[in-house]
Formats: C-alpha cells, sequence, structure tokens
C-alpha cells in the first residue's frame, strides 16, 4: 500500500462545482472544504487574532484562512477584542487531495489550482 500525504488544493470554483465534478467522475480520493477568511485592516488586529488560533492558518498579507474547526475561536478572538467592524470574512472552496489521480482530473477540467 502507497504511503500519500494530504495536500490541500484551491481552484477558482465554487463548492457546488467541486461536488459536482466529484460525484460526476467518481472520485473517492479527495475532500470538499471550506476555508473561512478574515481580513484585518491593521497588523495589530491581524496578530491579536492570531493568537487566539491553535494550531496552523494559511496567512496571505493582511488575511489568514482557518479550517471550519478553527473558525470558532477566531471569530471569539474578533469579538473578546472588540475588532468586528474591522474584519472582513469570506469563504474559499477547497479540495483535500490523498493521491495524484483525482488532482490530475481536477486539474484537466478546472485548470491548474490557484
Amino acid at each position: 500500500m502507497k504511503n500519500c500525504t494530504s495536500k490541500l488544493v484551491f481552484y477558482n470554483r465554487t463548492l457546488d462545482d467541486i461536488t459536482d465534478l466529484m460525484c460526476r467522475r467518481r472520485l473517492r480520493c479527495c475532500e470538499p472544504v471550506i476555508i473561512y477568511g478574515f481580513r484585518f485592516s491593521t497588523m495589530s488586529d491581524l496578530a491579536v487574532a492570531r493568537l487566539g488560533v491553535e494550531g496552523s492558518i494559511i496567512s496571505d498579507g493582511m488575511a489568514f484562512m482557518v479550517l471550519p474547526s478553527q473558525q470558532a475561536d477566531v471569530e471569539s478572538a474578533i469579538r473578546r477584542m472588540g475588532m468586528e467592524a474591522r474584519v472582513q470574512r469570506f469563504e474559499i472552496a477547497g479540495v483535500w487531495f490523498w493521491g495524484i489521480e483525482d488532482r490530475a482530473v481536477f486539474d484537466e477540467e478546472f485548470g491548474p489550482a490557484v
């Protein structure tokens, strides 16, 4: 049996597009996921909110993204520090892959990941 490492990949597609492809092509070595994002107006807000998150995050400039299991921690830190009005929230659809075959199907249908 091969030892596969999972990889989270983002396509510029909706969750419906992703699940439709998985069902239509009967893909079984991948899983759709919604990643929750938070864009901060100041670096200090970003740093304070980051301290409230357990585990790893995906960071991009003045924003970071977390898994669904981490969203409540971030929201709690934002409320505690009174940052609600200074934070923009967004969602990104991603795909966890456990092998290269399913990812090749996604790349063929949707083009390269972003």
